[in-house]
């Protein structure tokens, strides 16, 4: 059993003109997509912030190589999207619920679940001392 909501949560809903509102989006295919090694991101912001961005990214490390960057390019099609984020969400879900009921099983009290974090805060006070 989850509570997972199944739901795609998104700051870009909030940009109505991105080259005149203050928010910056940052993203990559590392972290969020599981895909450690695949150094590509993107960016939603204004053009000025792209381009400084680009300039220091290319100044640093130089960037995945271009054949690279559009191969991946696929990956972002929404149906894929959707279905990738399903897959993650199950799959961390039942993590956190195993992580929840172990420490439950331990004497251990969560006050407040996370609903979509990799923190879990906890009452230990109730423990035996070692």
């Amino acid at each position: 059993p989850t509570d997972a909501h199944w739901r795609i949560v998104s700051a870009a809903q909030f940009v109505e003109d991105v080259d005149k509102d203050p928010v910056v989006i940052l993203d990559g295919l590392t972290k969020c997509w599981r895909m450690p090694g695949l150094r590509i991101c993107w960016i939603v912001a204004p053009r000025s912030v792209i381009s400084a961005v680009g300039a220091a990214g290319s100044f640093l490390d130089g960037g995945p190589a271009l054949p690279t960057q559009r191969a991946l390019v696929p990956l972002l099609n929404p149906k894929d999207v959707i279905e990738q984020t399903i897959m993650l969400q199950t799959l961390f879900s039942h993590k956190r619920d195993f992580f929840l009921r172990r420490l439950a099983d331990m004497g251990i009290e969560v006050d407040s679940p996370p609903q979509g974090t990799f923190y879990v805060w906890c009452d230990v006070g109730k423990l035996q001392p070692p």
